[in-house]
């Protein structure tokens, strides 16, 4: 199994906060044409890949903190949207490996879960999404929202917000299970090709 939890640019991905990518090695062949192989490693690997990414979507959901359910159910969008979600990239032959990833792009999913250190100003799409929390938490109309966020955003540019860390902890619970999918589709691949099976 290869878990990468990518950073706030993760390349290939420029307008993901963050994401957590699945890549699964393919297993050693041995017989067979290439492209049968191929197709074969591709099919058994490929589905392991979205049942992972499908599990792991769930974890991640019952980690990360809940408001509206906004962050843990765009981490449980198949197939993602814009604003994020469980996709299967496909093969890269560079890697020699199939890849899939889960994003999330809303604009305060990688502050909920790293924290933000005392002193880092709030961006517009925070003091946009902070106006949007004050009126559903707050009770407050969308003047007093507008007026609202600028307050709310001094004090948590003066205080900061703790880390959550929801992506570790989830990395942490499903590890056993990816570890369980990926070894089983590795010894189904094996059996489908001596097996002659494809």
């Amino acid at each position: 199994m290869g878990l990468e939890e990518l950073g706030a640019r993760p390349s290939g991905y420029a307008d993901d906060p963050f994401s957590v990518s699945v890549m699964v090695p393919n297993v050693p062949l041995v017989t067979g044409s290439p492209a049968l192989i191929t197709e074969l490693v591709d099919r058994i690997m490929g589905n392991a890949a979205h049942v992972a990414l499908t599990y792991l979507s769930d974890v991640l959901a019952e980690q990360a903190p809940f408001d509206t359910g906004d962050l843990a159910n765009t981490f449980r969008a198949d197939p993602a949207t814009a604003d994020g979600g469980i996709e299967l990239t496909g093969h890269t032959f560079a890697e020699d490996a199939v890849i899939g990833r889960i994003f999330n792009a809303l604009p305060y999913a990688a502050t909920m879960d790293a924290g933000r250190r005392p002193g880092a100003p709030v961006n517009r799409a925070g003091l946009d999404a902070i106006a949007l929390w004050a009126q559903r938490k707050l009770g407050l109309s969308a003047e007093e929202a507008e007026r609202a966020k600028w307050a709310i955003a001094a004090s948590i540019t003066a205080r900061g917000i703790e880390a959550h860390d929801f992506v570790d902890a989830a990395l942490q619970i499903a590890e056993p299970r990816l570890d369980e999918i990926f070894a089983n589709a590795g010894a189904a691949v094996a059996q489908a090709l001596a097996g002659g099976a494809a």
